[in-house]
């Protein structure tokens, strides 16, 4: 493989790669997978390493942290490097087992269930496996069955990491092993499957939430860690800008209306909502919520789980409740033309009404909702806001430094910045895993509805005028607010143009 900084080089280079032993230790497996960069040659203070990126300033410098040497970067391919830092890193992390008898397959081929059947291993392994996760505080686990391994990621600040890698001949223990924990049917491998697992061990104690699904080389499981609600903050707390808390804490507070939460999956978006139901709640107060899942129980809130099968439905449940005498409803998601309509009748009919909906941004959710067939007079005489809302990484407080900011990171941001200006970045460290980054916060864009916007819902008017008149009204975009985020020093300005569309 060449080691200049050109497009992937040919196959039989990539065979004829010399990696230096002591180069390979100058960087952990994790930290290598972390930063996506693979260190191949060691030359007196100097150390080579092949990357995607090789052109990444920032890496660069995170790595030279790390090591304590400087860097010269070369390009391989993701995937040539993924193999490569497999091939010449420990497959296994510490604390996991390689050994197994395969008592597992033989279970599931008999249509067994018996726990017992699992392998000692295997047991063990996802212990491990998932004890390491509420360690590295990571939201979701990955068990991947592959061509020739099981790969072990996880989901920490919102990227994923590679962790550990496990012989392929596992893959059904450890899956059998999720399966048993999550009350799930062992025999069952064709079809995807849910669960909900109490887990328990060395002092450590979490709820997750299993998922299976079939896959070309076996089962995949992914477990999602799910908080507990002592961890909602007030929303106070939710990282809002003074402006906008004031104007969402105007909103929430409203006797009736809907008020709509916006964003990608993964965003935060039933946080923010369990928050606000946190404040909401008192005893005086009936609420009311229809969720898929229950991810969080709050003590004075009716919670409710969807059942397709028991046809209790998002827009059932809602017809239900009606006849329940709520004072607020929350509806996990809206995600058809029924739950959209009845939710709007909702909150006409004098209950304030919170809901989630997929969109890019606040002023596009009136044009959504429409085209799944609420009125649009209807729509413009009940809805009350949309707040629009991303995550993006916190800089890490333990290895925090200041430091010019990428001169093209700005100009794509069109901004115009002192020459001297500096700004807080992470230079990686034990603490965020060697990414410059521990823990999130909320970057939001608020439209609240003003007469010019309800009239203009009411005429069907498109998302860019919308759009125009909020901003006009004081209306910070999600590019904005993370921008002054970045500048305040919570997060970067990479972080904001990579989680935030032009506006």
């Amino acid at each position: 493989m060449s080691l200049a900084a050109h497009p992937p080089p040919a196959a039989e280079e990539s065979d004829a790669l010399q990696v230096d032993p002591a180069a390979l230790e100058r960087l952990t497996r994790e930290a290598a997978a972390q930063h996506h960069a693979l260190p191949v040659r060691l030359d007196g203070d100097r150390l080579t390493v092949l990357t995607p990126d090789p052109r990444d300033i920032r890496k660069i410098t995170a790595i030279e942290t790390i090591t304590g040497l400087r860097v010269d970067a070369a390009y391989a391919s993701p995937e040539e490097l993924a193999a490569l830092i497999d091939r010449y890193y420990p497959a296994e992390a510490p604390g996991l087992r390689l050994d197994h008898d395969g008592t597992a397959q033989q279970a599931a081929d008999a249509g067994e269930e018996v726990e017992e059947n699992v392998d000692s291993a295997a047991v063990h392994n996802v212990n491990v496996i998932i004890a390491e996760a509420l360690k590295k505080r990571a939201s979701d686990i990955h068990l991947e069955t592959t061509a020739d391994r099981v790969r072990v990621r996880y989901r920490v600040d919102g990227r994923l990491i590679d962790h550990a890698t496990l012989p392929k001949e596992m893959a059904p223990s450890l899956v059998a092993r999720v399966k048993v924990m999550g009350n799930m049917d062992i025999a069952v491998r064709h079809q995807p499957q849910d669960g909900r697992v109490a887990f328990k061990w060395g002092g450590q104690a979490a709820d997750l939430r299993a998922s299976t699904t079939p896959g070309i080389y076996g089962e995949r499981v992914v477990l999602r860690v799910l908080q507990k609600a002592e961890s909602i903050v007030d929303v106070d707390q939710l990282g809002f800008t003074r402006e906008n808390l004031e104007a969402f804490k105007a909103l929430i507070n409203k006797p009736y209306g809907m008020l709509l939460i916006t964003g990608p999956t993964g965003s935060g978006k039933s946080y923010t909502l369990f928050s606000v139901l946190r404040e909401l709640a008192r005893p005086d107060v009936n609420i009311l919520t229809i969720e898929d899942p229950v991810e969080y129980e709050l003590p004075g809130v009716n919670q409710a789980q969807l059942n397709v099968r028991a046809k209790f439905t998002f827009a059932n449940a809602l017809r239900a409740y009606l006849r329940q005498d709520p004072d607020i409803i929350m509806v996990g998601e809206v995600r058809d033309a029924d739950t959209a309509r009845t939710a709007t009748e909702a909150a006409l009919t004098g209950h304030l009404l919170l809901a989630t909906l997929h969109t890019n941004d606040a002023p596009s959710a009136p044009g959504r909702l429409v085209k799944m067939g609420v009125e649009s007079y209807n729509l413009a005489a009940s809805l009350l806001g949309v707040l629009a809302q991303r995550l993006v990484r916190r800089v890490c407080p333990h290895c925090v430094t200041t430091e010019p900011p990428d001169p093209h990171t700005v100009k794509r941001l069109g901004l115009e910045l002192d020459p001297n200006t500096r700004l807080k970045v992470g230079r990686g460290c034990e603490k965020c895993n060697h990414t410059g980054y521990l823990g999130r916060l909320a970057i939001h864009e608020l439209m609240t509805v003003t007469p010019a916007i309800e009239d203009a819902i009411s005429d069907n008017a498109p998302a860019q005028d919308l759009r125009d008149l909020a901003i006009k009204a004081g209306m910070k975009t999600l590019r904005e607010d993370g921008i002054q985020k970045a500048l305040a020093g919570h997060t970067t300005l990479e972080e904001v143009l990579a989680t935030t569309l032009d506006a």
